[in-house]
């Protein structure tokens, strides 16, 4: 019995141990497939208001911001075997100005090939800057930005801090949760919940259009804003003081008046509720 008990314990762990080794970084692939590694390390200075792009990323992005002018790049990247990594490089391009990090597939070179490559992204960059990310195949983790920001073409969750100026969101598969917006917000083509704070907004206001999710929008200050949706299969929840409806929801169109209007705030296409706020 005992030589049973042992035996069954040692298969446990034997399965626990090969359970651990095959979780890696991202996630679900095992290190037996994907046993290649490679990291990139680079160190820059950065102006204020310097403009940073990362694009074309297969795998997780995380950009921390901070106080100062030093930027950090980290990437490692994980491949079947050393050939791939000659097919897929990247190219880091610095100027005291601009930051661009992006990935690049030979394609001259990959013909009757499958190149398959996983990669983490970690930028540690100044708060003082203008940043763009697009074409990126996993989650995506931005701290605060002063400058604007824009992303579209992410296939996963988005998480940005607060931005000090205009935001533009496209083609997000996955929720998407803004700290706050001092400027301008547009978003289209989300397919998941949209959660924002708006500290402040300029005459351009708020433009949502193809939004497959809830969209919750919470104000710090008075609103005085023009509220228009139309086509929106979800109720319109209006938690803010002063409001005026000018045209009475009908199941799928509203229109109000909040406080003196101006702003506009138009919503078109949304799959699901809308309720906007005070914080």
């Amino acid at each position: 019995m005992r030589k049973f008990t042992s035996l069954l314990v040692g298969l446990i762990l034997m399965n626990i141990t090969s359970n651990i080794f095959q979780t890696n970084a991202y996630g679900t692939q095992s290190a037996g497939e994907f046993d290649e590694r490679e990291e990139i390390n680079r160190s820059f200075t950065l102006s204020r208001g310097a403009r940073v792009e990362v694009s074309s990323i297969s795998g997780s992005v995380e950009i921390r911001t901070s106080e100062g002018n030093r930027a950090e790049v980290h990437i490692v990247r994980m491949a079947r075997n050393r050939e791939d990594f000659l097919l897929r490089k990247f190219t880091i391009q610095h100027t005291p100005n601009s930051l661009i990090v992006r990935a690049e597939d030979e394609r001259q070179n990959r013909a009757n090939r499958q190149v398959q490559i996983r990669e983490r992204v970690v930028l540690e960059l100044p708060r003082q800057i203008e940043l763009s990310v697009n074409s990126i195949s996993g989650p995506v983790i931005v701290g605060s930005v002063a400058g604007p920001m824009q992303a579209s073409s992410i296939s996963g969750p988005l998480t940005i801090g607060n931005v000090g100026d205009a935001v533009k969101l496209s083609s997000i598969s996955g929720s998407v949760r803004l700290g706050s917006v001092a400027g301008h917000l547009t978003a289209s083509s989300l397919s998941g919940r949209l959660s924002v704070a708006v500290t402040r907004l300029d005459r351009r206001g708020i433009q949502l259009s193809s939004i497959s999710g809830t969209v919750e929008l919470r104000f710090e200050d008075e609103l005085n804003a023009d509220l228009d949706v139309t086509n929106i299969s979800g109720r319109v929840q209006l938690d803010v003081p002063n409001v005026t409806l000018q045209r009475a929801a009908n199941g799928s169109n509203v229109k109000a008046r909040i406080g003196s209007g101006g702003v506009p705030i138009s919503m078109s296409s949304i799959s699901g509720s809308v309720r906007l706020e005070r914080k």
